[in-house]
């Protein structure tokens, strides 16, 4: 049992190390998506001038 439970553990945090960034970088993206559609929304709804969104990019 105390052969197997490091391999075992070592290998838990292998794969935790080796997915966390790939979900944090996915998770960011997505905020990235949101945050640019928010200021988007944002700018659409409050400017006068009528600039188009196209050309309103972060």
């Amino acid at each position: 049992f105390f052969y197997f439970l490091p391999h075992s553990f070592i290998l838990a945090i292998h794969s935790f190390i080796h997915f966390l960034p790939h979900s944090f970088i996915f998770i960011l993206s997505k905020l990235k998506k949101f945050f640019e559609r928010l200021v988007c929304i944002y700018f659409s709804f409050h400017n006068q001038k009528g600039i188009k969104n196209d050309t309103i990019k972060l």
